[in-house]
């Protein structure tokens, strides 16, 4: 079961966390540009470490691609995406890099 789904068996709403202005929810189609904006910025100083930057850049920017095998959320502040985690639970497959 998934976070959200056992909030929701709790008769929460799927906007699971809201502190004043600070919300955590689950992606939502149309989150992939500002999802992948905030990870490529996150990621941005370590460009150094990486001896083909542009290719690991693309890579980041797609993070939005978890979302198809892990629960992403999303963490929003004034309505604005300012991070993100996959979340992948006990027991279930998981790519290489995780």
């Amino acid at each position: 079961m998934s976070i959200f789904g056992a909030a929701l068996r709790m008769g929460l709403s799927k906007r699971l966390w809201c502190h004043q202005i600070m919300l955590l929810r689950e992606f939502e189609i149309g989150d992939e540009a500002a999802i992948g904006s905030v990870a490529l910025a996150a990621f941005k100083q370590f460009e150094s470490f990486y001896a083909d930057w542009p290719a690991m850049a693309s890579n980041i920017c797609r993070m939005a691609n978890l979302a198809k095998t892990s629960e992403l959320i999303i963490a929003e502040r004034n309505g604005e995406v300012v991070g993100g985690v996959a979340y992948v639970g006990p027991h279930k497959p998981k790519a290489a890099f995780f």
